[in-house]
């Protein structure tokens, strides 16, 4: 993902692949995500939603470049 030059400071950042194009993430009976998902650290929560903290990253004064792997 490429970021254009923004104010510094703390981001986080999130995607996912709506595959049914219904607007929203799926997720089986138990919320498991059943689309792909990534945050822009690559964390990984067991059993939770993913905070702020997990995803946040540190904006620099230049163009910034993240490398998100995005599967289920």
């Amino acid at each position: 993902m490429s970021l254009p030059r923004r104010s510094p400071g703390r981001y986080a950042a999130s995607i996912m692949h709506d595959v049914n194009n219904n607007q929203m993430m799926d997720v089986s009976p138990v919320g498991q995500p059943t689309e792909q998902w990534a945050i822009s650290t690559n964390a990984r929560p067991p059993m939770r939603v993913p905070t702020f903290e997990d995803g946040a990253f540190t904006m620099p004064a230049t163009d910034l470049t993240l490398n998100v792997d995005v599967d289920m």
